[in-house]
């Protein structure tokens, strides 16, 4: 881990802020520039890679119960995930800056404002406290990983291993989700969450790509956290434990918990469960079944190699995001779209999950 050390200075958040006006001041006067395009040093930590996709497993008819892709998506890279075949990535570069101020979950640089967490993630309320002055920092918070949690644990935990590479690792302070605390800790992150600071220079990355530098360091942390292999044949059915509305909305959930608790599944609800006791349960387990959504991101670090994931699917959001990682990690990916329901939202066919446990390959054994 690169050394630079974060000290707080006399500048107080509220002469930051004075700062910044100023800024959008002079930003209005003279124009903007795109962020990326101010930095003073680009370069590539890993090329750009194709890589071969397996179908996903799934009961035939399902694609035609389709009926709309998730809107933020790229539904032609959605049905190639669906079909099989071969995706690009783009190659893995680093932004090296000079005096950048981060303020708020924002960047600020020359005439450029790069904002870091949404306006919609909440981060709590912080107060006028001293601002930290760093010498060499490193970006190791993300969009999408200050936003949402599964996307924090996928995408920013690997990207705090890159940062610690480059400088300080540092991250607006993300959203109080409660798992967060306990991950950093069994992970070994050691990260400085932070609303305001200094950098003299700091380190940006486009990691948001699966590539194989960011599947080696999901790797890194995997074995930090489930340790020695043990041979399972556990399965595992993980609750939303969430009260979703619209496309969302997972009627029949308690039916589907039930059905597959008499097939022999465990039944694990996140919401209730410290990270540890979620790794008790899920902890190289064969098979992972669960709604599409972030609670399976917990399994991103249990399973391993050969292993199954099966994801119930609304019809009028489909998205598999998940294959992205277990692609990476040599396992299966399923799905099982569910029906229409006419409150809104869908209902699961529990002989349809039940009809596609059973079409995955057995894990091989050494």
């Amino acid at each position: 881990m690169k050394s630079g050390l974060a000290k707080s200075g006399g500048l107080l958040r509220s002469e930051l802020a004075f700062r910044r006006l100023a800024f959008r001041a002079r930003r209005k006067l003279f124009g903007a520039r795109e962020f990326l395009r101010l930095a003073d040093r680009v370069f590539e930590i890993a090329p750009g890679e194709t890589f071969a996709m397996a179908p996903i497993v799934a009961l035939p008819g399902q694609a035609d119960k389709i009926i709309q892709i998730e809107p933020s998506v790229d539904p032609a890279l959605e049905w190639r995930r669906f079909a099989g075949g071969s995706y690009d990535v783009r190659p893995l570069r680093a932004y090296e800056f000079s005096n950048v101020m981060l303020l708020d979950g924002a960047l600020y640089c020359g005439a450029s404002e790069q904002r870091i967490r949404p306006n919609e993630a909440h981060a709590g309320a912080v107060g006028d406290a001293g601002v930290l002055d760093i010498g060499e920092g490193a970006m190791a918070g993300s969009y999408y990983g200050l936003l949402f949690f599964g996307h924090w644990l996928k995408d920013d935990a690997p990207l705090h291993l890159l940062a610690s590479e480059y400088g300080v690792a540092v991250s607006p302070q993300p959203p109080a989700w409660p798992h967060l605390p306990e991950y950093a800790g069994m992970m070994g992150l050691d990260f400085t969450p932070t609303e305001a600071a200094r950098f003299r220079k700091l380190t940006v990355f486009a990691d948001e790509e699966y590539t194989s530098h960011k599947a080696r360091r999901i790797d890194v942390l995997r074995r930090r956290l489930i340790g020695a292999p043990v041979a399972r044949d556990r399965r595992v059915f993980i609750r939303r434990g969430s009260d979703d509305e619209g496309a969302r909305r997972f009627h029949n959930e308690e039916a589907v918990v039930e059905a597959l608790a008499k097939d022999g599944f465990d039944i694990i609800d996140p919401t209730s469960a410290t990270v540890e006791e979620i790794g008790k349960v899920m902890r190289r387990a064969d098979l992972v079944v669960g709604i599409e959504g972030s609670q399976l991101s917990h399994a991103t670090y249990f399973l391993d190699a050969g292993c199954k994931v099966l994801a119930i699917t609304p019809p009028e959001r489909y998205y598999a995001g998940h294959k992205r990682w277990t692609d990476h990690l040599g396992a299966q990916y399923g799905v099982v779209l569910g029906d229409p329901h006419a409150d809104e939202g869908f209902a699961a066919n529990i002989d349809d999950v039940r009809r596609t446990v059973d079409l995955f390959k057995p894990r091989v054994t050494a």
